[in-house]
């Protein structure tokens, strides 16, 4: 599949995400579990979980945790 937008999501890498601030993290699982969901492409919500993991380890304000168990949720 080609989606550029989707590839790179998923291309993403911890270190990466240690450079993202807690909203733009939230953002990149959002989009990864939807366009995951539209390709029906099961690696690409396992990022998205990977993600959900490694954020659920820093500091998140409670509407921030409300959005990721959303995100979990929906996963």
């Amino acid at each position: 599949m080609y989606d550029p937008q989707f590839n790179e999501l998923v291309s993403i890498t911890s270190d990466d995400l240690l450079n993202m601030d807690n909203d733009a993290v939230l953002f990149v699982i959002g989009v990864l579990i939807d366009l995951s969901c539209d390709y029906n492409n099961r690696a690409g919500l396992q990022r998205a979980y990977e993600f959900i993991k490694e954020l659920r380890l820093r500091e998140l304000t409670s509407t921030q945790r409300a959005i990721l168990d959303y995100f979990e949720a929906n996963y």
